[in-house]
């Protein structure tokens, strides 16, 4: 069975932009791509999906919103979205969303 490599993007304050830098990091790999940190709705999914991101991961704003996962499913597929099963919310860690 092959191995199946995954390169994971998560947003740093450095970066100004996650989406351009999502798009540059696209341009140069050719193995699935999944951005995360920062994604708080929609409209931040569809700029990171644009950019060329295969997936895009959603914690703590799916603690603060929980029909954001539910709703990005929908419009973008299950496929492209993924959640771990906790967060941060107001600085404690939260229990798991199951």
């Amino acid at each position: 069975m092959p191995t199946i490599f995954s390169i994971i993007l998560l947003y740093t304050p450095i970066w100004k932009d996650l989406a351009n830098t999502a798009k540059k990091t696209a341009k140069n790999i050719s193995i699935p791509l999944t951005v995360g940190g920062g994604i708080r709705s929609i409209e931040d999914i569809q700029n990171i999906l644009n950019a060329g991101a295969d997936k895009v991961g959603i914690n703590t704003s799916a603690i603060l919103n929980p029909d954001l996962i539910a709703e990005s499913a929908s419009r973008f597929g299950s496929q492209a979205i993924g959640h771990r099963a906790g967060g941060f919310c107001h600085g404690a860690h939260a229990p798991p969303l199951l």
